[in-house]
């Protein structure tokens, strides 16, 4: 009798014993038990929910953008198109109103499409190589069209124009900069003052991005508010790309006359 009633427990523990041996590797094996699919599958719906918020934000920004009033201001500053005719345009335009002779212009293209790599940030669907090694996240970049110029007049015009490209709604930064004393044989003293300047100036262009997985990871998509600033800078003619030129000398307004 009492081996009959230590039976049955011995039983029920060995019954259970075969069970889990049976059942755990199932659960958890290291690679595709329940357990580990498990995880995996939080993971994917961390990755889904990341994905779906950065869409959101993305629709968000990109209907701000559409309904901008003054939309035009930023895309006048840096466009999507090259736009070399216009550059001519506006450095002619503004030579002749400084005063200025513009001798010699060349916008030079790109000499290919250039792209930036950010740090690399935890993507929703990263993309991968050939190893399967994540990608970082690419964006695009804004190109330089190196427009190499040459002027000549005096001082102080000299400083107009450069004060007017600074405040040119065409986002440009100068490379170069050079200004040198003519030195042309038989120069009339009446041309004593006349200056030469030899600049190259990069005028930006930036491409538009199609969003896809290698770029949805961009911390760009981490808001739903657009940032506006920039477009009161513009219109309060401040380039913000460009350097900070200070030609003026104490006691000195021409750094050229003896």
């Amino acid at each position: 009798m009492k081996v009959k009633i230590l039976l049955m427990p011995l039983i029920i523990v060995i019954v259970v014993a075969i069970s889990i041996w049976l059942v755990y590797p199932t659960y958890s094996n290291g690679s595709t038990g329940v357990k580990e699919n498990y995880t995996k599958f939080k993971d994917e719906q961390t990755k889904l929910t990341e994905l779906l918020g950065k869409s959101e934000n993305a629709n968000s920004l990109s209907s701000q953008i559409s309904s901008l009033s003054e939309k035009d201001v930023l895309y006048n500053f840096v466009p999507v198109e090259k736009k070399e005719e216009e550059i001519v345009n506006s450095l002619i335009n503004l030579a002749s109103t400084s005063g200025l002779l513009l001798f010699d212009e060349m916008v030079n293209q790109p000499a290919k499409e250039i792209q930036v790599v950010e740090e690399p940030v935890p993507a929703p669907v990263p993309a991968l190589d050939a190893n399967g090694v994540t990608l970082p996240v690419t964006m695009s970049k804004m190109q330089n069209l190196k427009t190499e110029i040459k002027l000549a007049g005096s001082y102080e015009k000299i400083k107009d124009f450069l004060t007017s490209l600074g405040k040119l709604n065409r986002s440009n930064v100068f490379e170069t900069l050079e200004i040198s004393k003519s030195s042309s044989a038989g120069q009339p003293e009446a041309d004593s003052n006349i200056l030469l300047i030899s600049a190259a100036v990069n005028f930006n262009v930036l491409k538009n991005t199609k969003l896809n997985s290698s770029n949805i990871g961009s911390s760009i998509l981490d808001s739903p508010n657009l940032e506006t600033k920039v477009i009161s800078d513009i219109k309060s003619q401040k380039n913000a790309n460009n350097f900070q030129l200070n030609i003026e000398q104490t006691g000195k307004s021409n750094l050229f006359q003896p």
